[in-house]
């Protein structure tokens, strides 16, 4: 392909919306390796190809969509920087990721490959949109109640598990919310989440704290279970 190098990265749209009404073809058959060393993935990126973007927004959802021809494990890793001097910034083995938080204007260059050692056959789609901001920590929105009532927000579908969380065997569809104390004491919290038709749908949350501040609390979570014999194995 003729993004076979991250210095002919194949430009990809990128919606500026949460639709994925433009994508960008891809495939992987005839890749090779481009050199660029092996991510934080577990899989051999002997096949990789480059794309390139500019952000549009500051959390940006990818996805590789419409794969065919007996993909397997197709994965993908997000970078900074320049071509020939490429940072990693995340990578999975997923079909979609939820990037860091991102500068609006700034190129990011993104490496699909398949994670085994065959040679591939996939074609796929690459699908770039806007994610809902407070989906990462570093964008928790304040999550509080209007005077003699409840703070009602849209329901959030379409994102990806990060990976086990606390004691929550898995976490899709996950939002960061920041709860702001005024006065000590107990504090009740109920979250009732509901389909369109206003049936209840499951909804579990982790609470962590107290911190100082945003930037401590993203920095310093800890995402493992505080109590063994209440998470899963």
């Amino acid at each position: 392909p003729d993004n076979d190098n991250p210095c002919n990265a194949t430009i990809a749209v990128v919606n500026d919306d949460a639709s994925c009404d433009l994508v960008t073809a891809g495939t992987l058959i005839e890749a090779t390796d481009s050199g660029v060393p092996n991510g934080s993935c577990g899989g051999n990126p002997d096949d990789d190809v480059w794309f390139q973007f500019t952000a549009l927004s500051e959390v940006q959802l990818i996805s590789i969509v419409n794969i065919a021809g007996g993909g397997f494990n197709t994965d993908h890793a997000l970078y900074s920087g320049d071509c020939d001097n490429l940072v990693e910034l995340e990578c999975t083995d997923g079909e979609a990721s939820v990037t860091p938080q991102l500068v609006v204007g700034d190129t990011y260059y993104i490496r699909v490959f398949s994670g085994g050692n065959d040679s591939e056959t996939t074609t796929f789609d690459l699908c770039i949109k806007e994610a809902p901001t407070n989906i990462i920590c570093e964008n928790a929105e304040n999550f509080c109640a209007e005077v003699g009532g409840a703070l009602t927000t849209p329901n959030i579908i379409g994102i990806p598990d990060p990976t086990d969380i606390a004691c929550l065997g898995s976490a899709p569809n996950p939002t960061w919310n920041i709860i702001q104390i005024g006065d000590p004491g107990l504090i009740e919290i109920e979250i009732s989440q509901v389909d369109a038709n206003g049936g209840g749908l499951d909804v579990d949350f982790v609470l962590w704290g107290p911190f100082a501040s945003l930037d401590d609390a993203c920095g310093d979570l800890d995402f493992g279970c505080p109590d063994p014999n209440d998470c899963p194995n």
